[in-house]
């Protein structure tokens, strides 16, 4: 690998404006091989055999062969006698590279081997942000040949790249930081695929010891697209799995209030709100008193008797200490009604709170259950609720729950006695 980061380093010197220097004139270098003695001239003298106490010449199978592409897959520029041996001295020794230091060859060419050939995408930028190095895999990723990616900038290269990552990235050479785990989606207009998901990763590229001047910039992406779809399934299952399940309750809680008790999926399905007759209160231990008696007016006004206003009354308090126990003590309590001499009077008053809402298991619990409460004190709320008012709307979710209490004057008949049908294959049997 030491020949990439010289490969580097070259780039940044052109980049600066300074040349290479001269090769030297006195041919081809390499390193003398492990146990084989230095010449004065710097070449490693070729022995005769075994028994003269030298290296023997060094036959074709104990040198790795020469490729035309390195370890991250572009073109190199390797000498011709071995990639493994620089060219020259000031390039540095396969012995004196602290990244290769105590590898025979077999290592180095199975360390390569694995970069060339992994799935993860691999690439090296300069100081300039321009691409140095980069293999197959990333070069599919972004839709481009591997050549062409040489010596020009990650975002001239490509246009899809979020340009707030830039200073990031600038960051990194800046401080020796690395950024992990970035979570990236199609980086490449000429990318086959869409809606494809990338994980990536930029750290600092150093020739010697880790807190020097950064040589460049080393990337990693992994393609997590079938990872996120399998998320995505898994989740739009559980999904479907929760809908159907709180459709069964809704229609089952519906059945045993008989029509008093309508669990609401959204917001929609909440009933118009009536017009504000007595304001917005929010929820305390002495507002809900204030609210209690708004509401207590407000029915009376419309015609209700004590026995109605008082049962409302209580619905409305229960809902509301429902609020200040399990909504974080935030909430508002709105009370609504018709206009004073509609045909039809009736109040409605909403409570709303902030809380993290009743978990779908224990919907059916918390409304029918009589004295089931999840913190641990006497609740009654929803059982008395029900038992009070005439028609109870319910959203809730994680973000909060909104109760809609509606009573009129008089006692409202039952639901399955509304059906016209059913009432009268009644009458028909009997």
């Amino acid at each position: 690998m030491r020949h990439i980061l010289q490969e580097i380093k070259q780039t940044n010197r052109n980049k600066e404006g300074v040349a290479d220097a001269p090769a030297a004139a006195a041919g081809p270098h390499r390193e003398p091989l492990r146990g084989e003695p230095r010449s004065s001239s710097g070449t490693a003298p070729r022995g005769k055999g075994r028994d003269s106490g030298e290296t023997p010449p060094t036959r074709e199978k104990d040198v790795m062969p020469q490729e035309n592409r390195d370890a991250l897959g572009v073109l190199t520029r390797a000498p011709a006698s071995s990639p493994f041996y620089p060219e020259s001295e000031e390039e540095g020794a396969l012995g004196a590279s602290p990244l290769l230091a105590g590898r025979d060859a077999l290592d180095t060419a199975l360390l390569e081997t694995l970069l060339h050939n992994a799935p993860l995408g691999i690439a090296l930028l300069d100081t300039d942000l321009r691409f140095v190095r980069v293999n197959a895999a990333l070069a599919a990723v972004h839709g481009i040949a591997a050549e062409r990616h040489l010596g020009r900038r990650l975002a001239d290269l490509l246009p899809r790249f979020p340009r707030r990552l830039l200073p990031l990235l600038e960051r990194v050479l800046e401080t020796g930081k690395p950024l992990v785990n970035l979570e990236l989606s199609d980086l490449s207009d000429a990318s086959p695929e869409e809606g494809r998901a990338f994980l990536a990763s930029y750290y600092p590229v150093y020739e010697g010891t880790p807190g020097e001047t950064p040589l460049g910039i080393g990337i990693i992406v992994v393609d997590i697209t079938e990872r996120k779809r399998a998320q995505e399934a898994a989740l739009a299952a559980e999904r479907r799995a929760a809908g159907r399940m709180r459709q069964f309750l809704r229609e089952i809680l519906n059945s045993v209030t008989e029509g008093r008790l309508q669990l609401c999926d959204d917001e929609r399905d909440l009933p118009v709100g009536l017009p504000v007759v007595a304001g917005t209160f929010a929820v305390s231990g002495t507002n809900l008193k204030v609210a209690r008696e708004a509401v207590r007016k407000a029915a009376v006004e419309r015609g209700f008797s004590d026995e109605r206003w008082q049962d409302l009354v209580t619905a409305v308090g229960e809902a509301g200490m429902n609020a200040v126990v399990h909504g974080g003590g935030g909430g508002v309590v709105t009370v609504r009604a018709t206009p004073l001499g509609a045909a039809n009077p009736r109040v409605q008053v909403w409570v709303e709170d902030g809380g993290t809402g009743i978990e779908l298991y224990n919907l059916h619990r918390a409304t029918l259950g009589r004295g089931f409460s999840t913190r641990g004190t006497f609740g009654h709320g929803f059982y008395l609720m029900l038992n009070t008012c005439d028609r109870l709307y319910l959203w809730t979710r994680p973000t909060g729950t909104t109760v809609v209490i509606e009573q009129s004057p008089q006692l409202p008949e039952p639901s399955w006695m509304q059906d016209d049908t059913l009432f009268a294959n009644f009458t028909h049997h009997a």
